[in-house]
């Protein structure tokens, strides 16, 4: 929706490793929290391990493994 404002306080919803810029509003538009979260997965890097646009089917933890079913797809993350 492109009026929606979170309902959690910017200190509140924050990563502790990454805090959200001061300038950004207490209560922020939809726009800027999408923003926080890019700025975190490019400050750590994130992006080249995450698939955009991919429907998860399922997953489950195994033996210290997180197994995700994807797109028919089998992917292992260690």
């Amino acid at each position: 929706m492109r009026s929606t404002v979170i309902n959690t306080s910017k200190e509140m919803m924050c990563y502790s490793d990454f805090p959200i810029p001061a300038e950004f509003a207490i209560y922020m538009h939809n726009k800027k929290v999408d923003e926080y979260f890019h700025m975190y997965a490019d400050h750590f890097k994130l992006k080249q391990h995450i698939q955009f646009k991919t429907e998860v089917r399922s997953q489950l933890i195994s033996r210290g493994c997180l197994h995700i079913m994807y797109d028919y797809l089998f992917l292992i993350i260690y």
